[in-house]
């Protein structure tokens, strides 16, 4: 869910609540406990802060966030400890940020961009699609096939007409 307030630090040390869309970069943001973050944010000040991510991320686990970035650089910006990013909730403590992406800049508008590209068809998709194609080929033979064959049966069957002839007997049942 993403926040619509956002307490934000602007002219001189002013504290105010601003929804978060007016929210711009370069703007200080106030989080706490219980709040989405209202944008991605580089954190400078962490006290006790846990992010659920599971979100973006679906970490079943909120992470811890710190003020200053991990020794080892992380495998994508999801993953830096000192990102709050939008609509990631605060679990745990308070911290405070500066905005450095908004609307469709932010980390889940590129994972929605990404998620509704039209792609062609992996060779995979292409094979199984393939391989239906056979199947269903091969069913409507053996049903056309196994139709002829009833047909040749009974048509038979009428022809001989004869009592004891296992095939009359089945088919008049």
């Amino acid at each position: 869910m993403l926040a619509s307030q956002a307490t934000v630090i602007r002219n001189g040390g002013a504290v105010s609540q601003i929804p978060a869309a007016e929210l711009v970069l370069g703007d200080i943001v106030k989080v706490s406990m219980g709040q989405n973050a209202p944008a991605d944010m580089l954190l400078f000040r962490a006290n006790n802060l846990k992010i659920d991510k599971a979100s973006i991320t679906g970490e079943s686990e909120p992470v811890e966030a710190t003020a200053t970035p991990a020794a080892a650089a992380p495998q994508s910006f999801v993953e830096a400890s000192n990102l709050a990013l939008l609509g990631t909730r605060i679990v745990e403590g308070d911290g405070m940020g500066v905005v450095i992406r908004v609307g469709d800049q932010c980390a889940v508008a590129s994972i929605v961009r990404l998620s509704s590209l039209d792609t062609e068809p992996t060779t995979l998709h292409k094979e199984i699609a393939h391989f239906v194609k056979i199947i269903v080929c091969a069913a409507v033979i053996v049903a056309v096939a196994g139709a002829i064959a009833w047909y040749v049966c009974l048509s038979a069957c009428c022809v001989c007409r004869e009592s004891g002839c296992q095939l009359c007997r089945f088919a008049n049942s």
